[in-house]
């Protein structure tokens, strides 16, 4: 918990920081709910990214400077500090599930109704859960920024008559997408996990058809991103 408080604080000055409770804001959370998983990095995504902050400019105009800054290197620069305390808390708490006990009940109890006080174990694995969760989600939006920055400086330097700075552009772009595809498939490795824990609401914080959609909406993310690789 201390690392997921450091993890926030990442966002300290700011006056209201990215990760608000509103819907509204859904390119930036870190959960499965509201606006679906990230999209492919394909270069549509410059796209989308702009027609979403414009979408969510006119709607709220009184955020349009904050909006303009989620498209700043410094925006991605916090989102990594973030993603990056988000890993160490997750390894934690996985490491907490592992030493937990799988008959030891908790010692403090707020749950009503069910079957009482869930193990140790089983309340270590509530926690966990949710922190891989928003790690995975936290790695692809972070990989989805970089993609956008990478296909905006090809796009500006082609305008230039920069070729050569666009190639190599173009060459970072098609390693991230390497590289995102392997985050792309440990998500499902993780989705795969949860399904295998049952009940699966009840220990990961997701239904058996939230995970079964969630993993077939990134396999097919995976296909389209491979797909890609093979034309370029």
């Amino acid at each position: 918990m201390e690392e997921m408080s450091r993890a926030f604080d990442v966002w300290n000055d700011m006056q209201s920081g990215p990760l608000p409770i509103e819907g509204s804001q859904f390119h930036v959370r870190l959960g499965t709910s509201i606006g679906g998983l990230p999209p492919p990095i394909l270069p549509d995504i410059v796209k989308y990214y702009d027609s979403t902050i414009a979408i969510l400019t006119n709607v709220e105009p009184w955020r349009a400077g904050g909006y303009q800054k989620y498209k700043e290197n410094a925006f991605l620069e916090k989102m990594t500090m973030l993603n990056d305390h988000l890993v160490r808390a997750a390894k934690q708490a996985r490491q907490a599930v592992a030493e937990a006990s799988e008959n030891e009940l908790i010692g403090v109890n707020y749950y009503e109704g069910g079957n009482g006080r869930p193990t140790c174990k089983e309340y270590a694995e509530l926690t966990y859960a949710p922190i891989a969760i928003a790690e995975a989600i936290c790695r692809q939006r972070c990989d989805m920024l970089r993609a956008y920055h990478l296909l905006t400086e090809i796009d500006g330097a082609r305008v230039a008559g920069d070729e050569k700075a666009a190639k190599a552009k173009e060459r970072l772009y098609l390693d991230l997408i390497r590289e995102d595809i392997g985050v792309q498939e440990r998500f499902c490795e993780l989705l795969t996990g949860f399904a295998e824990m049952r009940p699966c609401f009840t220990r990961t914080s997701l239904s058996d058809r939230e995970i079964a959609d969630h993993l077939s909406n990134t396999k097919t993310k995976i296909d389209k991103l491979k797909d890609f690789l093979a034309t370029h």
